[in-house]
């Protein structure tokens, strides 16, 4: 679980000690209603089968505040399928059937596929109405008629009908026209005998009818987990989120660090310079769902070291980048402050709280809605000794690529602020 302090290796091995993680490469079987082809069916009668399936999707955060909604679907009694992406950030989890008033919390994350963002939430069975039937079988076709059922912005059990445009087998994804709006990610996509072939994962917003799904066949390979809603949200993001960047982000660079992302947002290579030299360099290589198994270290001039990680490593390498409202705090073994890190729900850091004994110096910064600097304060024996503040100039997407530091003395400080760095910063893309 998460606590006040965020995730540690401790925790987590205690939590996958106690959930028997050794067990999680078995497979979940999915039983199915025996799929027979027959008389396609009319949108009506779609409605009719599928709509008592379909649930909203509802995340809140520690403190009980909204954070998102999505859609699902029952494909087995007390089981709903949904996307991973939904969970994100979240600490608590609830299933709402339509057009009931009550809604059931998570009792656990069932299974994930980070890969292909998928989750099973775990309800209590008496929540449960009928099962929808589940392809077995990648049989979708482009030209395929299909119906998607969701809940677009809140509007609980709307329809729309399309075909399958493509089977976008180098991204694992099947690409759609009918509608996929925000609210919808986690909804079924039904052929014309109301079975499941895929489930609704995302749109491009500038592109008309341009939408994606999975292949629900892949819920038939799910890795069984057990795990909290927290951990399971923490695994919904990627590095690439995490360090709060915009677009498909391929490299950071500055001159003191880069890091590389892989096309999924995850974290391919860091390395971390002095003095133009290459101080450290780590690389890392993933498994299906995203989750380390080896790493190599390079330290200065010497040879890679490889180290190969457990599958509790690899969670706990995953978990622990990931941040919640919490904040960290290293202490003396006297129990002295040294250093704080306050971040938000969204992860953003908000304060960071830095002293040293030498001159009693303490410094505080504090950061923008999106995590990125806007001012240093330092102290010395509690008298403020100078003041920095930065801006930025973004690209086009959003990202900053210089970071201008302004620096106070003495004096009126909205006035006498005084140029003193620049940090540069190349980003580089992935094409679209």
């Amino acid at each position: 679980m998460i606590g006040k302090n965020g995730l540690t290796s401790i925790v987590v091995s205690l939590w996958l000690a106690v959930n028997g993680v050794a067990q999680s490469t078995a497979r979940v079987r999915v039983p199915t209603t025996k799929q027979v082809p027959g008389k396609p069916l009319s949108a009506r009668e779609i409605v009719t089968r599928v709509l008592p399936s379909l649930v909203l999707v509802l995340t809140q955060d520690k403190d009980g505040n909204a954070l998102a909604q999505a859609s699902g679907f029952f494909y087995k009694p007390g089981l709903v399928a949904t996307n991973l992406h939904a969970l994100k950030r979240a600490s608590r989890c609830y299933i709402k059937l339509l057009g009931k008033s009550e809604s059931y919390q998570v009792q656990e994350v069932f299974g994930i596929d980070i890969q292909h963002d998928l989750c099973v939430l775990k309800v209590a069975a008496s929540a449960s109405p009928l099962p929808l039937a589940v392809n077995r079988q990648d049989t979708v076709r482009a030209g395929d008629e299909v119906y998607v059922v969701g809940n677009p912005v809140g509007l609980e059990g709307s329809i729309s009908k399309g075909i399958i445009s493509a089977v976008r087998q180098e991204l694992g994804l099947i690409q759609i026209d009918a509608s996929i709006s925000p609210g919808s990610s986690g909804g079924p996509v039904v052929n014309t005998n109301g079975h499941v072939v895929a489930v609704a994962t995302s749109s491009i917003v500038n592109g008309q009818n341009i939408n994606f799904a999975v292949n629900a066949s892949n819920l038939q390979s799910l890795l069984k987990w057990h795990m909290p809603v927290d951990v399971a949200a923490a695994l919904a993001v990627s590095d690439r989120e995490n360090d709060r960047l915009y677009g498909k982000v391929r490299s950071v660079r500055t001159t003191l660090s880069e890091k590389i992302y892989d096309d999924m947002g995850d974290l391919l290579e860091s390395t971390t310079f002095l003095e133009g030299r290459q101080l450290l360099r780590v690389n890392y290589e993933y498994d299906r769902n995203r989750l380390a198994t080896r790493r190599w270290l390079t330290h200065w001039k010497d040879k890679p070291v490889e180290e190969k990680l457990t599958l509790q490593e690899g969670l706990n390498a995953r978990l622990n980048r990931i941040k919640f409202s919490t904040t960290d705090e290293i202490r003396s073994p006297l129990g002295e402050l040294f250093s704080s890190s306050t971040y938000d729900r969204d992860g953003n850091l908000v304060e960071s709280v830095l002293k040293t004994t030498v001159g009693l110096r303490t410094s505080i910064t504090r950061f923008d809605k999106r995590g990125w600097e806007v001012q240093e304060e330092a102290f010395i024996s509690g008298r403020r000794d100078g003041v920095t503040r930065y801006s930025y100039e973004l690209d086009e997407h959003g990202n900053w690529i210089k970071q201008f530091a302004t620096i106070h003395t003495s004096g009126d400080p909205d006035t006498s602020f005084f140029p003193t760095s620049t940090i540069y910063r190349q980003i580089t893309y992935y094409r679209d």
